[in-house]
């Protein structure tokens, strides 16, 4: 939410949806994304977060297709990306701890990718389709299944459309 906000500060024009669970789009193509690595040492468990913004080129050849700010007319200095990010953080992190995360989930949906849409969400080595209907409260993507029951994931790599179709299939 917090990349989202500075996104659109950095980019005003540029129409930045969130993507389940940790990537933002511009059009369908990647824009930014987070990598969380977890590690557990002596009953410890350390966890380091990394966020990457494509400023002025974007990776080819990725699973998802990818674009920069500087690709959507956006000529954006590494010092202000950074700067813009860690304000939305700090404003976050003051929203998170002062009214808690039904606020961020409610803010988080509203610049969602896909509500509604047909996904396919890929597991380890397991995949499902369904619809995307939500996140539950706890930050869970609600999957709707062709059954009618409901998938609640934690954690995977799930598509839209016709990347549901894609990704899928690989």
């Amino acid at each position: 939410l917090a990349a989202r906000e500075a996104c659109l500060l950095l980019a005003p024009a540029a129409d930045v949806t969130l993507k389940w669970p940790n990537d933002l789009l511009v059009g369908g193509r990647k824009l930014a994304g987070l990598l969380l690595e977890c590690k557990t040492q002596d009953d410890a468990l350390a966890v380091v977060v990394g966020f990457g913004l494509n400023l002025a080129d974007a990776p080819a050849g990725m699973p998802f297709p990818a674009i920069s700010l500087a690709a959507l007319g956006f000529m954006v200095p590494a010092e202000a990306a950074f700067s813009a990010l860690s304000d939305a953080w700090d404003r976050n992190f003051d929203l998170w701890r002062n009214r808690g995360f039904a606020e961020i989930r409610q803010r988080w949906l509203l610049g969602a990718e896909g509500i509604g849409q047909p996904a396919s969400l890929t597991i380890g080595d397991r995949q499902e389709r369904g619809i995307f209907e939500t996140l539950d409260e706890g930050g869970r993507l609600v999957l709707r299944l062709a059954d009618g029951s409901a998938r609640f994931v934690s954690a995977g790599d799930v598509f839209f459309g016709e990347a549901a179709r894609v990704g899928a299939a690989s």
